[in-house]
């Protein structure tokens, strides 16, 4: 897999500026230089809900500990994908923040 890994670099910083443009994230897109992708939500990292919803959606977040969250690229994850991701966490956090 290491012949696709540019690809995946790539979709992680389409990922890392859709989630940088959510409200209250804390995401620096250019420090972003592998697929993981890392960012602070606050008001997220407790939120269990919020998780759950979005895996409910088809999208994994983990909570990395020390208030970042996480999700990575990897085969089989295309830039559309990570644009939809992205959408999807809006859509969540809208509704549980409603």
């Amino acid at each position: 897999m290491v012949s696709r890994l540019a690809d995946d670099h790539r979709n992680a910083r389409v990922l890392a500026e859709g989630i940088a443009s959510l409200a209250g994230v804390v995401l620096d897109p250019p420090e972003v230089d592998t697929n993981i992708v890392v960012f602070r939500m606050p008001g997220v990292t407790a939120a269990e809900a919020y998780f759950e919803a979005l895996e409910r959606e088809g999208v994994l977040i983990s909570n990395f500990g020390g208030g970042r969250l996480r999700v990575v690229t990897h085969d089989g994850i295309t830039e559309a994908d990570c644009r939809a991701a992205v959408e999807v966490m809006r859509r969540v956090w809208t509704v549980l923040a409603a």
